[in-house]
């Protein structure tokens, strides 16, 4: 019975764990015969088998590697949202002849507010749907250069805005447009959890 549930979780781990591991993560460092020495330390892992715990190393420094650089990519995605958040409200409320928008309390407190139900449903009901269509590391891609953008279009608001005097619908028009820039952006958040996840997955079975 145990042995039939090792093959199983085997299986089925090999089939979509960490053969999407090993496609999302891949580096040149990986070694050809990673994938064998992977369903070693199944067959061996205690907690599969039933087999008494044994100390064994890890095949690889791969899960370590890619685990720092899943690591290093969200201390970047954070930098730049948390760079973001601090200086988007400021802007909002900072008079047109110094680079803002001068809008009023209310209005920034409507705009965020609105800008955070946007952004909460779209990753409730589209996330799921962008995962499995497209590769994940092409997501996360997008989603930091999603940044490049919305950095942009700050001081092209303001321009505008200079020129007209006041906040016109076209500034209205780039604001909405950075809103959608920043919904497809938080998609980084999750895609961070999911690689933090399967790393964890390729250390455990190490």
């Amino acid at each position: 019975m145990s042995s039939k549930r090792c093959k199983n979780s085997k299986h089925a781990l090999h089939g979509s764990s960490h053969h999407w591991v090993c496609q999302t993560l891949t580096s040149p460092h990986i070694p050809q015969n990673f994938d064998s020495q992977v369903d070693d330390a199944i067959d061996t892992s205690p907690h599969l088998c039933g087999a008494p715990a044994q100390s064994h190393v890890i095949p690889s420094n791969l899960p370590t590697q890619s685990l720092v650089i899943v690591l290093i990519n969200y201390a970047i995605f954070v930098f730049l949202e948390v760079s973001f958040t601090a200086t988007f409200a400021l802007f909002l409320s900072s008079p047109i002849p110094l680079g803002g928008l001068a809008f009023t309390p209310q209005a920034i407190g409507l705009v965020l507010g609105c800008a955070g139900i946007f952004h909460g449903l779209f990753q409730a009901f589209f996330f799921p749907r962008i995962h499995k269509r497209w590769e994940p590391r092409n997501v996360y891609a997008v989603s930091i250069a999603a940044y490049i953008p919305i950095y942009l279009c700050m001081p092209i608001m303001n321009a505008l805005a200079k020129r007209a005097g006041q906040v016109t619908p076209l500034v209205w028009t780039l604001l909405a447009l950075v809103e959608m820039a920043c919904t497809f952006a938080y998609t980084a958040f999750s895609e961070s959890f999911v690689f933090t996840f399967y790393c964890q997955c390729l250390l455990t079975l190490g």
